[in-house]
């Protein structure tokens, strides 16, 4: 017998993917390629500095790894919340500026010894920044999405592997208005948008025991497409234009280690990017570190006792004029409800350093907040 009653969270959560902030700024760099690559984690991933390539949680989709879901036993829906902000500084001055995006989505669905099965949605790239100076307003927003879909397969107790599809999409608009100083005529507007399609296959692997767990990833190249249009008032331009360029390979491994309560995690993700796309692009690569304390308690001890805490730091090299990232960051896990609903919670603070070459500096703080909604959902149930 199946149990297809699909609790209140996972519609709520369904609800939500609807719901988007859409107007954000970022940091200036962001205009390069193909925008500030994100990490598609939940914030309880982020709070431990943005790893989890070999934790086993039994539970949620794992896009760093997605052979771990091998290894889940509850059918799960997740999606989370971002709101950045930025403190810009440069040789005239500082400025601040904020973001908000829903980055991650994503359904886990257990089918108990024959595997797991994912699908899921990321923000992967930001490209949104705007200024205004005098008459002109400039304005660049949206960037590339991905969605994923996968399945994981464990051959054993200890070892897993998983295969998956990304597909990117999305676009991107650039936006210069000015307003002319004669206030009969009708300002001009000069709008260039770029869609982005294409998609690559992933393989991963997790090898485990009581103790000791290993995972990694490896992400194939292929080739994704960017359709070029330019609109511009009273102006005609010529057919809109389609560039080719290669999706970044990407490996990444990571191990974590299991000691009671405590967990200990270590991740390194290195990826080679088509310098095609523009000139001021390198290969990126980002070693960081976590550690979580699991909470024993059970739901009839005190509530602090059932809380997760975690933390995490790491070192990032963007894929943007070899732009280094030092990081930070500490995250709660609250349990809601008496299903072992979690609400993350996850800070992190960071600092970019664009490099010699440019005066920028990025200061900037993080707040990811994220639900996580358990059930039965198309497991079989124990008769009494």
């Amino acid at each position: 017998m199946l149990q297809h009653k699909i609790p209140f969270s996972l519609l709520s959560g369904f609800l939500v993917f609807f719901y988007q902030i859409t107007y954000s700024d970022q940091t200036p760099l962001s205009q390069i390629g193909l925008g500030l690559k994100l990490n598609p984690v939940m914030p309880s991933q982020a709070a431990m500095g943005f790893t989890g390539m070999a934790k086993v949680n039994k539970q949620g989709a794992y896009l760093l790894n997605p052979s771990l879901g091998a290894f889940n036993t509850i059918t799960s829906f997740e999606f989370s919340f971002k709101s950045t902000l930025n403190q810009l500084s440069d040789n005239h001055g500082t400025t601040r500026l904020t973001s908000s995006t829903l980055p991650f989505i994503a359904l886990s669905h257990t089918l108990g010894s024959y595997g797991n099965l994912y699908l899921a949605y990321s923000n992967c790239f930001e490209k949104k920044f705007s200024y205004t100076q005098k008459e002109k307003n400039f304005r660049l927003e949206s960037g590339p999405s991905e969605i994923s879909t996968g399945y994981s397969y464990p051959f054993s107790p200890f070892f897993s592997i998983g295969l998956s599809y990304f597909r990117l999409f999305g676009s991107e608009r650039q936006i210069t208005e000015i307003k002319m100083p004669d206030s009969t005529h009708i300002p001009f507007e000069d709008t260039t948008l770029a869609t982005y399609s294409g998609g690559y296959p992933s393989i991963s692997a997790t090898l485990r025991d009581p103790h000791w767990s290993l995972g990694i990833r490896l992400d194939i190249p292929s080739k994704f497409e960017r359709l070029t249009s330019k609109h511009a008032t009273n102006q005609t331009f010529p057919l809109d234009t389609t560039e080719e360029f290669s999706i970044p390979l990407i490996w990444a491994v990571g191990i974590a280690k299991k000691s009671h309560h405590h967990t200990y995690t270590l991740d390194f993700i290195w990826e080679h990017w088509d310098k095609n796309i523009d000139n001021h692009i390198n290969e990126g690569f980002m070693l960081a570190s976590g550690y979580e304390r699991r909470a024993l308690g059970s739901k009839f001890d005190p509530y602090y006792k059932r809380i997760h805490t975690r933390a995490g730091a790491g070192i990032r090299r963007h894929y943007i004029y070899e732009m280094f990232d030092y990081f930070a960051s500490f995250g709660l896990g609250l349990p809601v409800g008496q299903k072992a609903h979690l609400f993350d919670i996850a800070l992190v603070g960071g600092y970019r350093n664009p490099g010699e070459n440019i005066s920028l500096q990025d200061a900037y703080l993080q707040i990811h907040l994220g639900m996580t909604g358990l059930s039965v959902w198309g497991q079989s149930l124990r008769r009494k």
